[in-house]
Parts: structure tokens; sequence; C-alpha cells
């Protein structure tokens, strides 16, 4: 069952055993996806002054053409505090990005974070110094 803003917390377990059939991969190999030599991004871009803007304005930058209706994110609070990932319903996605910091006392976009579409087969990796790539899943 979705909470308050349709949205719901998946311990580290379940994350892992979902995203693994949604991405391919193990959930907690994503902190070396930037270093692999067989996944490559469909593209790799960089937003301008991107210390400068709030969540909401870095995932509208990024997420601009993505209309999938179920979205996972995992944030650094899934490694740091090993907290798991969240399954958000897109209609609620600005709601939730914009509480997120009075919910858990940071920022989705101040450290590394991994936007999962399953619906359009499709992950963004935003690095916490502006960049964020698109790639297709499922990884090899």
């Amino acid at each position: 069952m979705m909470g308050v803003f349709d949205f719901k917390p998946i311990n580290w377990n379940e994350s892992n055993r979902l995203l693994n059939d949604i991405i391919g991969i193990n959930a907690v190999e994503l902190a070396m996806l930037s270093h692999s030599n067989i996944n490559k991004p469909v593209y790799c871009r960089r937003i301008n002054n991107w210390q400068d803007l709030y969540d909401i304005d870095i995932y509208r930058t990024i997420c601009d053409k993505i209309s999938s209706e179920e979205i996972y994110i995992i944030s650094d609070l899934f490694y740091s505090k090993n907290i798991g990932a969240f399954c958000v319903n897109n209609k609620n996605i600005e709601k939730f990005i914009l509480t997120y910091n009075e919910m858990h006392d940071e920022f989705i976009f101040e450290d590394d974070a991994f936007l999962i579409f399953p619906d359009e087969n499709k992950m963004i990796v935003y690095q916490h110094e502006g960049y964020y790539m698109l790639y297709t899943l499922p990884l090899n």
C-alpha cells in the first residue's frame, strides 16, 4: 500500500531482488557503473550551475521526457543507512522530491542518485557534480 504521497520505501533485500530483475545487475553494483567498460550511457550531460538549483529543478531538468508510471529512486540513504529504494508514483514524484528533505534531513541530489523507470526500460544516473547519464535497461 502506498503512503500519503503515494510512495513506499522498499527494504534493502527486497530492493536488491526487485531491482536486479529490472536493472540487470545487483543494485549495490550501481556505484561502480560509471567505471564500467561494458555498460555505456546513451548520453552524458552536465547541468550548468547545478549547485544553485533545488532538487525539484534538477529533477525537472534530467527527467523532462520521462513518463513512467512507477519510478524507483536509489538515493545515498540506500548505501549509507541501508534504507533501500523508494517506489514513487509518477503523479506524486514532485511532491515526494519536495518533501524528501523534511523526511530524511538531506537532499536527493546532494549525492549520487539513480532513477529507474521500468515502464520505459531507462535509468538516469545523477552524479553529485551535476553530471547525469541515461542508460537503457537491462544492463549487461
